[in-house]
């Protein structure tokens, strides 16, 4: 079975050596809808895949690091990163460039990493996996990652995909929502999940 949950992210780019003269030279912003679909042959004591309280706990505070920031290419131009700097606090440069492709399966590789990292305490298949990562750049077009995409992306092709800096405010950002969370978001420690109270008894 296969759920899914849609979330909402607002931020600007400018992705080199594309077709699109708008879109190579000039900064622009998108409202974008990422989703997110989990897999699971089993249930859990709900009768659900995962709680989507948990992807809204987990997963979203990631997006918020992301919210309403310039995103930029490591590999961009002196004079055009340290404009961005100059002129806004809320920016995240990136190992590679801010495509849709590459922002699909960038989110995927951080929110794999954090299923990988849930210790959830509700009888959930042990075996859940991030099944895929849809990101709509506009209402007419996505670009969506799996895992065969990362290997192909990550492996063969060498792209790194993540954070290389952060503005300050970002990191403050995130230093208050590790805060809130009670886990540091982009480290290696598990994130647990507290057992909910069962109402009746509990399904074998």
């Amino acid at each position: 079975m296969i759920i899914r949950k849609l979330f909402k992210l607002n931020n600007a780019h400018i992705v080199r050596n594309c077709y699109s003269e708008r879109c190579k030279y000039s900064l622009h912003a998108h409202t974008a809808d990422l989703e997110v679909f989990f897999e699971a042959m089993q249930l859990d004591n709900a009768g659900m895949v995962m709680d989507f309280g948990v992807t809204k706990n987990v997963f979203k505070p990631f997006l918020k690091m992301h919210e309403n920031a310039c995103l930029f290419w490591k590999n961009d131009s002196s004079e055009y990163k340290d404009f961005i700097k100059s002129k806004t606090d809320n920016w995240i440069e990136l190992t590679f460039s801010p495509s849709a492709e590459q922002l699909s399966a960038y989110f995927y590789v951080y929110f794999n990493s954090f299923l990988s990292r849930l210790k959830l305490a509700n009888n959930e298949d042990p075996e859940i996996k991030l099944h895929k990562v849809r990101y709509h750049e506009t209402r007419t077009g996505w670009a969506e990652s799996n895992n065969v995409d990362l290997i192909s992306i990550m492996i063969d092709q060498k792209r790194i995909l993540m954070i290389n800096e952060m503005s300050p405010v970002v990191k403050q950002k995130l230093e208050k929502i590790n805060e809130e969370l009670g886990f540091n978001l982009l480290g290696e420690s598990e994130i647990k999940v507290e057992a909910p109270t069962l109402q009746v008894r509990e399904i074998k």
